[in-house]
């Protein structure tokens, strides 16, 4: 995919299939990945690669995962049997080859929320968000909860903000679960 491209004939001229599902000749206006199998090549692994490269090749080309990708089985079936061949030692489908392409796609170009994703730190953090939680925590300041998630590693960014807010607030005697915390102004967005 990076390098200068050159023509690969993977399906013969005179087979009407591709242009009935594209509307062009496959040799002309595709790419072609092949899921390499055999002697000494982990398939399990080769398999996870095989289905990265599809995911990317459709970011990079803006394809649709779903609709987008075929098979030399059904472009030149009196011909050819891949990826279905290799498929079938791993026990899969090609139907389940797309699905793992589509969720691998979706997984790589979903939008990642820093706030809502688990805070990726070195042990000194933790040690001192758990001191920083514990000792509120003693102080009925916060529920266990907070403290369980330093110990597992889960606690947010947003998550993290949040708690060290309520601490301040209650050091301050605001009593923030009331329905109106220190006498502040009505809520008037209703």
């Amino acid at each position: 995919m990076t390098g200068r491209p050159e023509k690969a004939w993977h399906v013969v001229y005179n087979t009407p299939i591709d242009n009935r599902m594209f509307g062009v000749d496959s040799n002309d206006y595709a790419g072609g990945v092949e899921l390499c199998y055999g002697g000494k090549i982990n398939l399990n692994e080769a398999y996870k690669r095989y289905v990265w490269v599809l995911a990317y090749a459709c970011y990079r080309y803006g394809l649709n995962p779903a609709t987008d990708i075929t098979g030399h089985h059904i472009l030149d079936p009196a011909r050819k049997t891949d990826p279905v061949n290799a498929l079938r030692l791993l026990g899969k489908t090609f139907e389940q080859l797309i699905a793992d392409v589509v969720a691998e796609y979706q997984e790589c170009t979903q939008e990642e929320d820093d706030d809502n994703m688990a805070i990726k730190a070195e042990d000194w953090f933790w040690k001192q968000a758990y001191n920083i939680l514990g000792k509120a925590y003693n102080e009925k300041k916060i529920e266990w909860k907070w403290c369980q998630k330093v110990l597992d590693r889960t606690l947010t960014a947003g998550e993290y903000t949040h708690v060290l807010a309520v601490i301040n607030a209650r050091a301050q005697g605001v009593d923030v679960d009331a329905e109106n915390p220190a006498a502040v102004a009505p809520d008037r967005r209703r």
